[in-house]
C-alpha cells in the first residue's frame, strides 16, 4: 500500500506538468506548410498544358482575374489600405499574365510608394494555395499563412526570380492536418509591386486538429488510465 500511496502524488504532479506542457504547446504551436515554386518558364499559353506542369488538376478552383466576379469563398483585402486603395484587372504591357489577358494589380493613392501588398482570405480552409507572380523586382517580400510569417524573403525560394515580367508560380501546401485560412504577400518597405494571376485553390475536406492537441490529449488519456488502475488496486483486498 505504501507504493500505491506514493503513486497518488506522482499522478498529481504529472497532471500539473501535463497541463503546463499542453498550455505551452498550444501557445507555441507553429503552422506546418510546405512552400515551393516553379519558375517563370513553367508558363504556357495553353493553360491546360501549363496546369498539368504545375500540378493543378480538377480538384482546384481557379480564379483567372479576367473580370471582377471572383470565385466564391475568396476575399481580397489590402495590407495597407487607404481611401483610394483598390484593385484593377489590367492588361499589362509586359509578359506578366499566367492566363488570359489580365492580371490583378493593386493600386494605392501614391503609386510610387504603395507596394500593393495583398491578403487572400478563404471561407473554407485550403489544402493548397497557388498563385502566379509578376513584376517582383526588389527583395524584402514575405509570406504569412494564418498569421504566421513562414517566408522572410520571397526571392529566396527556388523558382522565384526578380523580374519586371513573370517571377514564378508560388505554391503553399498545408501539412500535418492543417488548413490554409489566409495568405499575406507583402513587403515591409514601400517602393515595389507584385502583380498576381491564376489563383488556384484546393479546398480541404477535413477538420484540422493541431499536433499539440493530439499530444495533450494522448497524455491526458494516459493519466486517466493510470488513475483507474490505481483505484482498482486500492479496492483489491
Amino acid at each position: 500500500m505504501k507504493k500505491l500511496h506514493l503513486l497518488g502524488p506522482v499522478c498529481v504532479i504529472s497532471f500539473r506538468k501535463l497541463i503546463l506542457l499542453g498550455a505551452l504547446l498550444l501557445a507555441n504551436d507553429s503552422y506546418a506548410a510546405l512552400i515551393s515554386a516553379l519558375p517563370a518558364s513553367s508558363y504556357n499559353a495553353d493553360v491546360s498544358i501549363m496546369d498539368s506542369a504545375l500540378g493543378i488538376d480538377s480538384s482546384y478552383n481557379v480564379e483567372d482575374f479576367e473580370n471582377d466576379v471572383f470565385i466564391s469563398g475568396f476575399e481580397l483585402t489590402y495590407r495597407r489600405p487607404n481611401a483610394s486603395t483598390e484593385h484593377q484587372l489590367i492588361e499589362p504591357g509586359l509578359p506578366q499574365t499566367w492566363d488570359g489577358d489580365r492580371i490583378l494589380y493593386i493600386v494605392g493613392g501614391d503609386r510610387i510608394s504603395d507596394n500593393g501588398g495583398a491578403i487572400f482570405t478563404f471561407d473554407q480552409g485550403l489544402n493548397s494555395f497557388g498563385i502566379g507572380l509578376a513584376n517582383l523586382q526588389l527583395s524584402g517580400w514575405y509570406v504569412e499563412v494564418n498569421g504566421q510569417r513562414l517566408v522572410d524573403e520571397l526571392l529566396s525560394i527556388s523558382g522565384i526570380s526578380a523580374s519586371s515580367e513573370r517571377n514564378g508560380y508560388l505554391f503553399i501546401n498545408a501539412e500535418q492536418g492543417e488548413v490554409i485560412d489566409n495568405v499575406v504577400i507583402d513587403r515591409d518597405e514601400l517602393g515595389d509591386r507584385v502583380n498576381f494571376d491564376h489563383l488556384a485553390l484546393q479546398v480541404s475536406s477535413t477538420i484540422p486538429i493541431p499536433p499539440a492537441i493530439w499530444l495533450f490529449g494522448s497524455g491526458l488519456l494516459g493519466l486517466i488510465g493510470m488513475a483507474r488502475r490505481k483505484k482498482t488496486a486500492e479496492l483489491l483486498p
